[in-house]
């Protein structure tokens, strides 16, 4: 097991809970950022330290867990807004704002959303049948809820802290990174830094 010092004091541990579409391909700058700041991988949710979720993900938090910081990354939840709208939106603000200088990571992510679409059916059934805000995970005496909303995220409303009933206590932040959807998965020491600091 890793360790934090010559102490042996076990390393932090992290897990990552996808989004519709994603996987592993998308998060190696997250990963490999916790792991350059002494975190190490934890085999299951529910046994991690500090849980991460990206986008539908944050519906599929295990309700029973250990994890000291929960954070939550760019919710989809926008009532009244299809989500073929948000999709084509997102789609818009890459190619807008990263093509010149991020082509390649496009096309390729593209290709792996593909890829886990077909490979990953269950998540399809989960992007219809779990987007309602109690089955997001609580907080707890022992556990911090980090709430991010980017300010130019497609699938989540802008007002979504009205939203959320006051008494899940989460900590909402605005803009950790940049200010698109998949912000932390290009982007990653910022929410590094943060996860850290609530720990």
């Amino acid at each position: 097991m890793a360790s934090t010092d010559s102490n042996n004091v076990p390393a932090p541990s992290f897990f990552i809970v996808y989004g519709w579409s994603e996987g592993p391909w998308q998060s190696k700058k997250m990963r490999d950022a916790l792991r350059a700041n002494g975190f190490r991988a934890a085999q299951r949710a529910a046994e991690a330290d500090v849980i991460i979720a990206h986008s539908l993900g944050c519906y599929l938090v295990p309700r029973e867990n250990h994890a000291k910081v929960v954070m939550l990354v760019g919710l989809p939840y926008w009532p009244g807004k299809p989500v073929l709208i948000s999709v084509l939106q997102n789609t818009s603000q890459n190619i807008k704002n990263s093509w010149s200088d991020r082509a390649g990571w496009w096309l390729n992510k593209l290709l792996h959303n593909c890829w886990y679409i077909l490979a990953r059916p269950k998540a399809s059934y989960y992007a219809g049948t779990r987007r309602k805000l109690s089955m997001l995970p609580a907080t707890s005496t022992t556990r911090e809820v980090l709430f991010i909303r980017n300010k130019r995220d497609t699938f989540c409303r802008p007002d979504i802290q009205n939203l959320i009933p006051s008494t899940m206590n989460y900590t909402y932040v605005q803009n950790v990174g940049g200010p698109h959807h998949e912000d932390c998965w290009l982007n990653p020491i910022p929410y590094v830094n943060l996860i850290r600091k609530s720990l």
